[in-house]
């Protein structure tokens, strides 16, 4: 899978702001906001080719959970970046 890579992750405060360029009209662009993993997905794959096991690595060395809770977020995470266009797999 690839992250789009006109993605920009913005951190403003405490928390991740996600601008996606708008496909058709130039001046328009979604804006999310993400937990911090999600940020940390964005941020170490945007624009190259990953698959689960790589994103699950990189949320297990960082934070201190289980291996199941970490593929939960990340389920939840891949899923919510498909379903906004964020992603394609």
């Amino acid at each position: 899978m690839r992250i789009d890579e006109n993605i920009t992750v913005r951190k403003i405060a405490d928390e991740y702001l996600v601008l996606q360029p708008g496909l058709e009209m130039l001046d328009m662009a979604k804006v999310y906001t993400l937990s911090e993993s999600a940020a940390l997905i964005l941020s170490n794959f945007k624009g190259i080719e990953f698959n689960r096991d790589d994103a699950l690595q990189v949320l297990l060395q960082h934070y201190q959970v289980s291996e199941q809770q970490a593929k939960d977020d990340l389920d939840r995470i891949i899923n919510q970046f498909i379903a906004e266009g964020m992603i394609q797999e």
